[in-house]
């Protein structure tokens, strides 16, 4: 993830040194959605009841904090290997109804349990949601993978492959990390289209 500094008011900001909250704050950050001048709550990483929370709609980090912060939607500000920065800019209210997130996060299904952090995992899950029936973007499952070096990681493959699939990271250093990540959808009359065109240029 790249360095980010940007200008920011000092009195709305939160200086963060614990290695394990700036651990769960960057993680979140991977999810963002990209700045636009629409102002979209996904553009923030929202801080509820002890959980940093970040979505681009299509995925969702969230890490569990240490530190009290008070709830409400953070841009960041600063990121490096010393220090994380998050500017308060407005309350939560906006975002996501924590019931949809808590949702996404507690769906049933297949789960698969890796019981040690090795290097294959991102592959491993591409490999076993492509055996579910699921084209899954391998960036997301790399991000979701990138901060656990140690502990136990937790799929879970839905029953239905239109439904995203759920890695849970149980650290043994510092709190759970999870991500939902929805699947490409490939639409099958697309897909024929395609073949009938293909056919039809030879």
């Amino acid at each position: 993830m790249a360095k980010k500094r940007r200008f920011y008011v000092e009195e709305r900001a939160v200086k963060i040194t614990n290695k394990n909250d700036m651990t769960a704050i960057k993680f979140a950050a991977l999810a963002m959605a990209d700045p636009s001048f629409d102002d979209r709550p996904e553009e923030y990483l929202c801080i509820r009841d002890g959980k940093v929370i970040g979505t681009d709609r299509y995925r969702i980090h969230c890490g569990k904090l240490e530190t009290p912060i008070e709830n409400g939607l953070y841009n960041l500000a600063k990121n490096t290997k010393k220090e994380c920065v998050i500017e308060r800019i407005k309350d939560d209210d906006c975002y996501f109804p924590q019931e949809k997130i808590d949702k996404f996060f507690n769906a049933g299904g297949r789960r698969v349990v890796f019981e040690d952090f090795y290097k294959n995992i991102p592959t491993a899950i591409a490999y076993l949601a492509a055996r579910n029936g699921q084209a899954i973007n391998l960036q997301y499952i790399i991000d979701a993978c990138s901060f656990v070096f140690s502990g136990y990681t937790v799929l879970t493959l839905p029953i239905d492959p239109y439904e995203g699939i759920h890695i849970k990271h149980v650290p043994y250093v510092c709190g759970d990390m999870e991500a939902y990540i929805m699947p490409i959808i490939l639409r099958e009359v697309k897909i024929i289209e395609q073949q009938a065109g293909a056919e039809g240029g030879d």
